[in-house]
């Protein structure tokens, strides 16, 4: 009997966008698989945000097609499918006038989920974010930056999406902090699974946190690949530039054996 395989989590098909006359992106063509961490790296201007908001109709597609599980986005209403997709960006995109509660529970709250399910689920979200339940009627003007980040993390896994966006939602912050977040964030994804497209323009990041990278250049993909094929054999010379930022190539291998044996692992689901 033959069995039909699953449809990538994510695919565009020749997906293209512009602004005002300028072509941003042209004819992308990729998949992404379920519980793969994808990070978009390329310079600033390149279309990686633009590809980022296409996937969860922030923008909308001028020719092509993205699929979510199988299914083109094109025929789902913009605001149920952002509210089925984690977003997180610099800062965490935290309400100011809401408290650290009320901003990782919102969404929760938005679907009508009851109120004692709602405070159980934040609870736990702080505690997988590392955070004290003391902080739950804080506001995020008295978080440090480093706390904002970790409730804007909180807020896009709590309704447990299947994917989650993220652009470039740790580039503000100080070196020790960034890289304490950074391991956090790859640890979460070994231990839950999910979808995460990601948006940096710093090789290092990429090279840490990702399954693939996908290297973006005046809106086409130069090269869809695991972090060490990439290094060990760029696609371009602009690609070979990128590799060249790594601080290190040998330290940046050495984060991807060290990732190796957490990767292929078994993951945890999120409880409803």
């Amino acid at each position: 009997m033959t069995q039909i395989s699953a449809p990538p989590m994510i695919r565009l098909m020749d997906v293209s966008k512009g602004y005002g006359g300028k072509q941003v992106l042209h004819g992308i063509d990729m998949s992404i698989d379920r519980g793969e961490f994808v990070v978009l790296v390329g310079p600033s201007g390149g279309g990686k945000t633009t590809l980022l908001q296409l996937l969860n109709k922030m923008l909308t597609v001028d020719d092509g097609e993205i699929y979510i599980d199988g299914r083109p986005i094109s025929r789902m209403p913009g605001t149920e499918l952002r509210r089925s997709i984690g977003y997180v960006i610099q800062g965490g995109g935290l309400f100011p006038h809401m408290t650290v509660e009320r901003n990782i529970g919102i969404m929760m709250e938005l679907a009508g989920r009851p109120k004692s399910e709602v405070r159980e689920r934040v609870a736990a979200m702080l505690d997988m974010v590392e955070l004290e339940r003391s902080l739950l009627d804080s506001y995020p003007s008295q978080l440090s930056g480093g706390q904002q980040q970790r409730v804007g993390v909180a807020r896009a896994f709590a309704t447990n999406p299947d994917i989650i966006l993220m652009d470039e939602p740790f580039s503000a912050l100080d070196p020790i902090t960034r890289a304490d977040l950074q391991g956090q964030l790859v640890d979460l994804h070994h231990r839950y699974g999910k979808t995460i497209v990601f948006v940096t323009h710093d090789m290092d990041e990429a090279v840490k946190c990702a399954d693939r990278i996908c290297v973006i250049q005046h809106g086409a993909v130069l090269q869809f690949d695991t972090p060490a094929e990439i290094l060990a054999n760029p696609a371009s010379d602009f690609v070979a530039s990128f590799v060249g930022r790594a601080e290190s190539v040998s330290r940046a291998i050495a984060s991807i054996a060290g990732r190796g044996a957490g990767a292929g692992g078994r993951r945890k689901e999120l409880t409803r």
